[in-house]
């Protein structure tokens, strides 16, 4: 989905030099994520926890790495209710937001091919 990609680059260009910039980093890419598997994987991603993520992947056979997923949604979670001094890092951040972008692009998105199948 065009939307997807358009996220992620307003995601992009948020800092995450202080811990206030990577917890709206995570905040977004977690209902990013979320909003990614209800409309391309099929699963009620807003409802469910991260560690049920690969389950509810598994009964709709998406391709999506459900571990990949369910880690990415976990940390999305400990940054945005940990506090200060357990917020993930300014790297942790950036391996997030690549994490993210691997998923869209692996599993496609309303209106794109997935990277390597088709796609110029």
């Amino acid at each position: 989905r065009h939307d997807e990609r358009t996220s992620l680059e307003a995601v992009r260009t948020i800092g995450v030099e202080t811990v206030q910039q990577r917890r709206d980093v995570f905040t977004r890419l977690d209902a990013l994520v979320r909003e990614h598997l209800r409309d391309v994987c099929g699963v009620a991603g807003p409802s469910l926890t991260p560690a049920e993520v690969p389950l509810a992947l598994a009964g709709v056979n998406a391709k999506a790495p459900a571990e990949l997923v369910a880690s990415l949604l976990a940390t999305c979670e400990l940054a945005r209710y940990a506090p200060s001094h357990a917020m993930p890092s300014a790297d942790a951040c950036r391996e997030a937001i690549e994490q993210a972008q691997q998923l869209i692009a692996r599993t496609g998105a309303r209106g794109f091919q997935p990277s390597g199948r088709g796609a110029p």
